[in-house]
């Protein structure tokens, strides 16, 4: 009886494979496969091989557990690039790439840019020994990471908190010019003295273009003398006043002395001989040698009338006023604690916290990375090999969102052979060319040699554009149809061709799933890679790291008398004054270089 019923069951069955075949043909089959045809007639895109993936990323044990009791370290991959997270087993692997690439890092606001690719970097970084700075903004990254760094790996660790001041080390931006000037008046090496000069042009330039800076418009002479001018009054700080006094605000403090006091009447034997009446700032000017520096970069504004010069003098002043902060200038007025040289040979790590609802603060960051990056660069030029013995980190998070960079492509071109690696971090590429312009972001995305991509909103374009940069396949398509009633398999007709086929389409990239990423290296052909939330990574954070309250501390600020004599007392000839004249300064003990302060009394 079973075997009854067996065998009416498999005749069914038989009777339904023969039903389905029969209307296959009698109306044509339409699951006609996508699959890879033709020899590239429209495209030769296709995703890497596993062979390939392994011949260009190593595939490492990832144990922080481990490295962090100084045991099985990463010996030899000298600060390589997280890109991809593995299990074998119950063994956590990281795909690393240990090339000397730039990675540009693409993803939505939410997208694991922090706790998927920067934590893993970070743990590796410092398991490397390799020095690093990285951006935050909302002080998660250094809470998290300065702690381990330090108790784990004997780091030195520095922490620039914008959001809280009280709570920050110290960065003077009149850092390198102070340095380098300080050198040049030791050794006599013209070069120092170059360099300083052009520290304070960049200075300059940051301060007043700042974030949302036209040009000017017709305006542009006014800004343009206006950079001049404080570059002038930043070397006249840095050369002659006291060394707690060289710091940003007392370049405004000395801007202001001199436009309160306007040029004087001219007298009746002026009028006669017309000479036009000089002000404070033009009188100061007059007393360096013609040769100074500070004299050619104040001309623009001190050789026009005098309505114009005091419009330059309040641009100046208009532009500085981002200092004048009470809490700010416990970072900005002493001495900067990072030092590059030991960011280069040693193990530092820098925190950056700036706050993204204050745009004002932003230029402070730009201003930051762009000095320790040109340290370094410096550093690695005086090595003899152009090269840093190892390599140097920058993670910039919110890339996109920090004022434009005057030389964000030649750092990318000029780092990477000496071994300075720069990962931006970015929510979408309208980023980069608001800030650098249609020409100048494509040349920032052509000299990241890697590129991350990430998740995208549903309205975006940017996955229009990643989509096109993973190219084109030659695929197969085709029709069917049929024609007539009866079930003969000549009324029904199938054609194939060759069309072309994204790689992988906008809707697709923006519907990956959450831990899915793509990955495109010059020369490779681009894969699917994931990164991993840190705690699947075995990461564990410790407390937060808290940075201790410093003390209000007293702050020094330069003055036009002190200035003023300061100046007489090192170039006595220059206004024609004998030597001898001069009344000597009073005895003080010499801080960092031989200088001492003046009295009012004296002038």
């Amino acid at each position: 009886m079973s075997s009854s019923i067996a065998f009416i069951i498999s005749m069914v069955a038989f009777a339904f494979i023969v039903f389905v075949i029969v209307l296959d043909v009698r109306q044509g089959s339409l699951n006609i496969k996508a699959k890879d045809v033709g020899d590239g007639q429209f495209g030769t895109a296709r995703w890497a091989t596993q062979k390939e993936i392994n011949e260009t990323y190593q595939l490492i044990s990832y144990l922080p557990k481990q490295w962090r009791q100084g045991t099985a370290l990463p010996i030899g991959l000298d600060g390589a690039t997280v890109v991809g997270f593995g299990k074998v087993g119950s063994s956590v692997k990281a795909r690393v790439d240990p090339s000397d690439s730039h990675t540009l890092v693409l993803s939505a606001p939410g997208g694991k840019k922090t706790t998927g690719f920067l934590y893993p970097n970070l743990e590796l970084t410092c398991a490397c020994g390799n020095s690093f700075m990285a951006t935050d903004t909302k002080g998660d990254v250094f809470r998290d990471y300065a702690g381990i760094a330090q108790r784990y790996y004997q780091y030195k660790t520095y922490v620039i908190d914008l959001r809280n001041p009280t709570r920050s080390d110290s960065f003077n931006l009149l850092h390198l010019v102070n340095k380098y000037l300080d050198s040049f008046m030791d050794s006599g090496n013209i070069s120092d003295k170059a360099r300083a000069e052009r520290y304070a042009k960049i200075t300059a330039k940051t301060i007043v273009r700042l974030d949302g800076f036209d040009g000017g418009g017709q305006n542009s002479f006014f800004y343009d003398a206006a950079e001049g001018l404080i570059a002038a009054t930043i070397l006249l700080v840095s050369e002659f006043c006291q060394p707690g006094e060289r710091h940003i605000v007392s370049v405004f403090k000395i801007i202001l002395e001199l436009l309160q006091t306007k040029a004087p009447a001219p007298t009746k034997i002026e009028k006669e001989q017309k000479i036009k009446p000089k002000n404070d700032f033009q009188k100061l000017i007059e007393l360096l040698p013609e040769e100074h520096k500070a004299r050619w970069f104040a001309g623009a504004a001190l050789n026009t009338a005098e309505a114009s010069m005091h419009s330059v003098m309040s641009t100046a002043i208009s532009r500085l006023l981002s200092f004048i902060d009470s809490e700010l200038e416990q970072i900005l007025c002493f001495d900067s604690d990072v030092d590059a040289e030991q960011f280069c040979d040693g193990k530092t790590a820098v925190f950056i916290v700036f706050p993204e609802e204050d745009a004002t603060k932003h230029f402070l960051v730009s201003l930051f990375v762009s000095q320790l990056y040109n340290e370094s660069l410096m550093i690695a030029n005086q090595k003899g090999k152009n090269k840093l013995d190892k390599r140097v980190i920058f993670y910039l998070d919110e890339f996109g969102t920090m004022p434009k960079f005057d030389d964000a492509k030649g750092m990318l071109s000029a780092g990477r052979s000496r071994n300075i690696l720069l990962h931006p971090m970015i929510q979408s590429l309208e980023q980069l060319r608001e800030n650098y312009g249609d020409k100048g972001g494509q040349i920032i995305l052509d000299c990241c040699a890697n590129a991350l991509f990430g998740s995208f909103s549903p309205l975006s374009k940017g996955a229009d554009e990643v989509s096109k940069a993973l190219g084109t396949r030659t695929v197969q398509s085709g029709s069917v149809s049929n024609s007539g009633n009866g079930i003969s398999a000549s009324n029904a007709s199938k054609s194939l061709n060759m069309v072309q086929s994204q790689l992988m389409d906008a809707e697709k990239i923006k519907t990956m799933p959450q831990d899915q990423w793509v990955l495109t290296k010059t020369r490779m052909k681009p894969i699917l890679t994931k990164l991993k939330r840190f705690t699947e990574w075995g990461i564990e954070l410790d407390e937060p790291y808290q940075v201790p309250e410093h003390s209000a501390r007293q702050v020094l600020y330069a003055n036009k008398s002190c200035l003023k004599a300061a100046i007489l007392e090192r170039h006595p000839q220059a206004h024609g004054q004998p030597e001898d004249d001069i009344p000597p300064l009073p005895e003080e003990p010499p801080i960092g270089r031989r200088r001492q302060r003046i009295s009012d009394e004296l002038l």
